[in-house]
C-alpha cells in the first residue's frame, strides 16, 4: 500500500512530508536546515544512547499562574 497527501506537506514547502511507500528503506533527501543545525543535529545520534542524551526526556514546562 502506498499514500501520498501532498495538500498537507506542499504549502508548508515540504512535499512528500506524507508521502508513504510500499517498502520501509532509506531514502535521501534535502534537508530544509540550515548548514549549521544540519551538521549540529546530524551528530546527536540520541536514540542509541537515549539515558545519556539530553533529548532523553523532553517535556512542557508548566505554565506560571
Amino acid at each position: 500500500m502506498e499514500f501520498d497527501s501532498p495538500v498537507f506537506g506542499r504549502p508548508l514547502g515540504l512535499d512528500g512530508l506524507h508521502r508513504a511507500h510500499r517498502k520501509v528503506a532509506p531514502r535521501p533527501r534535502k534537508t530544509i536546515l540550515p548548514p549549521d543545525l544540519f551538521e549540529r543535529y546530524a551528530k546527536m545520534d540520541f536514540w542509541h544512547h537515549l539515558p545519556d542524551s539530553p533529548a532523553f526526556r523532553i517535556v512542557a514546562e508548566p505554565k506560571e499562574s
